[in-house]
């Protein structure tokens, strides 16, 4: 991934997806921000980075048609009704499926460009591509057997975690794309948390940092 270089991100998220799907892989999931970086600052509010990314998206919705049934979640800033919000977007079979927007936003530092998902509490769907796409923090995707949710980052450490209402809708894989960068020191600790919130769930849990 390039900050701030959504070409670059998407052809690098492409390449990985392929790799991804000729490992078998049913579903791929990208870091928070993937397709911009999570550490572009102010540049977050730049017109042009958010439409080069929702070009990046469209062109990367395009590419999973080459591979029918295989889920893809990735993140990006995405502008609606002149708010920002960090999305994971989940796209399958050459479409974007729906838009998950981050709930907890801590003012002293990602408030400063996002907006949290209750800001959004009325919208159940956003313009994209020239199509009305589903958004919310409680949207289950079905493909196959099985039903994915969508929490991000931080969003898991929150004592009202969507995951929780999630898995108890019937989601049975939790996707969680994060922007924490990985540090050997926390590595078995981040496992272990994974793991007991696999079990707490009783869900499938997919957990991919920066």
């Amino acid at each position: 991934m390039k900050i701030a270089d959504c070409a670059a991100s998407e052809a690098a998220v492409e390449n990985f997806f392929s790799r991804s799907v000729e490992k078998g892989a049913h579903a791929v999931v990208f870091p928070e921000l993937c397709l911009t970086g999570a550490t572009c600052g102010d540049l977050i509010l730049s017109s042009a980075l958010l439409e080069s990314a929702r070009k990046a998206l469209e062109k990367f919705a395009s590419f999973t048609a080459r591979s029918p049934g295989v889920a893809a979640v990735v993140g990006l800033p995405l502008r609606v009704e002149g708010r920002i919000y960090d999305c994971a977007a989940l796209v399958e079979s050459g479409s974007v499926k729906g838009f998950v927007p981050k709930s907890v936003v801590d003012p002293s530092s990602d408030g400063r460009w996002f907006a949290p998902a209750s800001a959004a509490s009325s919208l159940k769907t956003v313009e994209f591509a020239g199509s009305q796409i589903p958004f919310g923090t409680d949207l289950i995707f079905t493909s196959g057997n099985v039903s994915y949710a969508v929490e991000i980052g931080s969003d898991a450490v929150s004592p009202l975690a969507p995951a929780v209402n999630l898995a108890l809708a019937g989601a049975n894989v939790i996707l969680r794309p994060s922007a924490a960068p990985e540090i050997i020191s926390r590595h078995d600790r981040r496992l272990d948390a994974i793991r007991s919130r696999s079990a707490l769930l009783n869900a499938g849990y997919v957990h991919s940092g920066a």
